[in-house]
């Protein structure tokens, strides 16, 4: 489970990756138009770069939902009983080790325990960083050069990054 949970991640992290890549180079050797002919080009170039960039965020954001879909109930669950197992093995290895004995076995159960308790939860955190750093590469663009086009797309593009 752990393997498909790295998996699915990865997928997600890597259209996160694409978009801020695709959001960096949207504005590109755009300038501010001179003529009329300038501007209808640079408003296509611009259109056509946030089209590919709205249907990776569309890809992501699909993506994103299927995984919580699957791993919501399950991830809680697995938290919620996983402290106490966690505690309950520790409590009994500090028992045994007060009593002279080193139960080997369940110290590798409680390591064990322990490790498969937070992958998941440093796998939730870090998926959580990337989406928000799609908010940040929108701050980082001049979106000034490119006039009144794009701004409604990057408002809804940081506002869905942002949501939990």
């Amino acid at each position: 489970m752990i393997q498909t949970q790295i998996v699915w991640i990865r997928q997600i992290t890597s259209k996160v990756d694409v978009m801020v890549w695709s959001l960096q180079d949207l504005l590109v050797d755009i300038y501010p138009a001179r003529t009329q002919e300038e501007s209808l080009y640079y408003s296509y170039l611009i259109k056509s770069r946030m089209r590919e960039i709205v249907i990776q965020h569309q890809s992501m954001y699909s993506l994103l939902e299927d995984y919580a879909t699957v791993y919501k109930k399950l991830l809680l669950y697995e938290q919620t009983f996983s402290g106490r197992v966690i505690c309950l093995t520790a409590y009994c290895i500090v028992e045994k080790f007060d009593e002279g004995e080193f139960q080997a076995i369940l110290a590798m159960l409680c390591v064990a325990t322990i490790v498969l308790h937070f992958i998941p939860s440093l796998l939730c955190t870090f998926l959580a960083d990337k989406v928000s750093s799609v908010c940040d590469a929108c701050w980082n663009i001049p979106f000034w050069n490119a006039g009144p086009v794009i701004r409604p797309y990057m408002v809804v593009i940081m506002q869905r990054s942002l949501r939990p």
